[in-house]
């Protein structure tokens, strides 16, 4: 019987596997049949070659399969480099973005429970925000040799809304004016009125702003309004402290309860002002005004009902009403114009502070006397050209500062000049008792007087009946 034909040698056989994310590749083995080839270094390189395995591809373990192959089974023979994600743009913000109220602990441990830290202020150039630029990832290689591209990174710009600026380089942001920050819909911007949009109470403490504050409901007794604006409260007003550097309106009228108290830069408008304190640089405005203190650098004018009476009043220039006084009312009426309060303050201030200045102007130049002495005797050690320098500095500015409230003593005094006179009018009466004083003459109404002014022609007062 003859022998059976023998089978032709098989080779060993690779397959090669690549990952989804090409960042793996395994080769799987079949071994050699009939005495075929077994698979050696040449064979795998060459299986890697033909699918493009070019890129971190492990030679030790190549090495190592060929010596004990393993057959069946995937083995990662090359590995890619996953790309590196990089960080998105970040933004600091230095103002709170807690909008949640909280009383304010006092030094002594006890809470104000009127101060919340409802506004939040800010002013002009400081800085607002700060941005974090992105930071790039880094591409990765797949084991075919190509690049993998990092996943994008966000690098918005800073998000500048009203009155914010940005520096030129794009990451800093600066307030333009002050007032109070925001951010609305991711955009920093800078509010220069601040709206509380109910009353000013409990519910909000106190206001203290570096803009305008626009009240949309009333201030309660107790709280305080500060402002480096204006104020508008469209309520009314009871025994409450209302501070601002521009004017103060109040649309339902101030009854101060005796403690209520208004100061103003400019002018102040109400419906009307009773039982309160008024202060104003400006004009101050109103349909009654009753039993209150109110000074006007400006005149006092009332319009409509114009009723005047009970208190004191003090204007620079006029005060005029359709009725002032009033024999009913229990308190006394006292009126004056053609004074100034707050610039003969000014006129005995300004001496004082030049004296001050010409004290320490004294004592900065014996000093400087002193070192100068000491340099043109060579005796000038770096601690005595400190003293040098800054003993000059400091008289240079006193020099300066006596040479402007020496400027502004001869402004007050000719505006003293025009001091001492005014005019006090009633389009009805004017009432008996009411006391009258323009600059240093006093008058007290022995009668009602109808439809009259009074105002100072030379040194005395004389009075006016309109016909």
């Amino acid at each position: 019987m003859s022998d059976m034909p023998s089978k032709p040698p098989v080779p060993a056989k690779v397959m090669v596997l690549i990952s989804k994310d090409r960042l793996k590749a395994t080769v799987r083995l079949t071994p050699a049949e009939e005495g075929g080839r077994a698979p050696d270094r040449e064979m795998l390189n060459d299986a890697l070659g033909r699918f493009g395995v070019v890129y971190g591809i492990d030679s030790e373990k190549l090495d190592v399969l060929v010596k004990l192959p393993v057959y069946g089974d995937d083995i990662s023979v090359a590995s890619g480099t996953a790309p590196e994600r990089g960080k998105d743009a970040a933004f600091t913000y230095n103002f709170t973005l807690d909008k949640e109220l909280r009383p304010v602990e006092r030094e002594d441990r006890t809470v104000d429970y009127k101060n919340l830290g409802i506004v939040v202020n800010v002013s002009a150039g400081d800085l607002l925000c700060k941005k974090i630029p992105a930071i790039p990832g880094k591409a990765g290689t797949d084991v075919t040799g190509r690049a993998i591209p990092p996943p994008p990174v966000k690098n918005p710009p800073i998000s500048a809304g009203k009155n914010v600026t940005v520096s030129p380089d794009g990451l800093s942001a600066f307030a333009a004016i002050s007032g109070q920050p925001e951010l609305i819909n991711g955009r920093v911007t800078v509010n220069p009125v601040f709206t509380v949009n109910q009353d000013v109470s409990v519910a909000t403490g106190n206001i203290k702003f570096l803009g305008s504050v626009v009240v949309m409901g009333n201030v309660l007794s107790g709280f305080t309004i500060e402002a480096e604006g204006s104020v508008a409260v469209h309520g009314f007003v009871e025994a409450a402290v209302i501070t601002a550097k521009g004017g103060i309106t109040v649309t339902d009228g101030v009854n101060g309860m005796g403690t209520g108290v208004l100061t103003s830069g400019q002018n102040v408008r109400s419906k009307y002002l009773q039982n309160c304190t008024v202060q104003a640089d400006g004009l101050v405005e109103a349909e009654s005004i009753i039993n209150s203190n109110v000074k006007s650098g400006d005149s006092i004018k009332l319009n409509g009902k114009a009723v005047l009476f009970g208190g004191k009043y003090a204007a620079r220039n006029n005060i005029s009403a359709r009725s002032i006084g009033s024999r009913n009312s229990t308190g006394k009426t006292e009126l004056e114009v053609g004074a100034d309060p707050k610039l003969l303050a000014r006129n005995t201030e300004i001496p004082e502070l030049i004296r001050e200045e010409q004290v320490k102007l004294q004592k900065v130049s014996r000093l400087y006397e002193l070192m100068s002495q000491y340099e043109k005797e060579g005796r000038l050690d770096a601690e005595k050209a400190k003293l040098l320098e800054s003993s000059r500095f400091s008289a240079q500015k006193s020099n300066e500062i006596i040479q402007a409230l020496t400027n502004e003593l001869e402004v007050c005094k000719e505006q003293m000049q025009t001091l001492g006179f005014g005019k006090i009018s009633a389009k009805d009466t004017i009432a008996a008792g009411t006391r009258i004083t323009i600059g240093p003459h006093t008058m007290t109404a022995q009668r009602d007087m109808v439809n009259t002014s009074i105002s100072r022609v030379g040194d005395e007062l004389v009075t006016s009946y309109a016909v």
